[in-house]
């Protein structure tokens, strides 16, 4: 098994709750600022918010064990680049 919180078997093994924490701790580690966790109920499609280089991120996580993952996702996340005015 590969070490760390980042590697597959690791999160496999903590399912999407943990997928959306361990993304919003290798923000952290990437030097990310104002890492924000907004996953929930009415989220718009965002997961996390987190800011670099002057620059708003919006981070959607997505949990699936098998099969693409649509474009439902990807249209998803245009929706909360646009509703917390992120540039990323």
């Amino acid at each position: 098994m590969t070490e760390g919180f980042c590697s597959p078997d690791f999160l496999l093994e903590q399912g999407p709750m943990g997928l959306t924490k361990n993304t919003e701790r290798l923000l952290r580690h990437l030097r990310f600022q104002n890492v924000t966790n907004i996953d929930g109920a009415g989220d718009r499609g965002g997961d996390l918010l987190a800011e670099r280089g002057g620059r708003r991120w919006v981070i959607q996580s997505k949990w699936k064990l098998n099969g693409p993952m649509g474009a439902a996702g990807v249209n998803e996340v245009f929706e909360a680049i646009s509703v917390y005015r992120a540039d990323e």
